[in-house]
């Protein structure tokens, strides 16, 4: 028997895997680069769950963000789960680039001693 409170559960978990989905779809015709921060837990277990190439910010910060100005390999879509002053640096570049934002979502990190982490995806334009 289906009642309110069935529904809008239902709802709510369908909206909430809608934009992972249309970037897991995107993604599997183009190769995908996924950007974790391994020092996080929540970070490392999202990108051990999604096929790519892998983006470490641990190390981007040991070597003060050379990586993600240099060559980066050729995808079509870039995803990941990271803190905010990350994303706010991250997405900075990856616009210059040429890609952009297809979605973003706030998620509760109680693990990573975090208020929040961002999980995002952005495409080529």
């Amino acid at each position: 028997m289906m009642d309110r409170r069935t529904v809008l559960k239902g709802t709510a978990a369908l909206a909430a895997a809608a934009p992972l989905a249309v970037g897991t779809a995107q993604g599997m015709t183009a190769r995908r680069l996924i950007v974790f921060d391994s020092r996080l837990p929540e970070s490392a277990s999202f990108a051990a769950g999604v096929a790519g190439q892998r983006f470490d910010l641990a190390r981007a910060h040991e070597t003060q963000w050379a990586e993600l100005r240099g060559d980066l390999p050729e995808v079509g879509g870039v995803e990941g789960l990271i803190g905010w002053s990350d994303w706010t640096a991250v997405r900075g570049e990856l616009e210059s680039r040429g890609f952009r934002r297809t979605s973003e979502a706030r998620i509760a990190a109680p693990l990573s001693g975090k208020a929040n982490l961002f999980r995002w995806s952005m495409m080529k334009r």
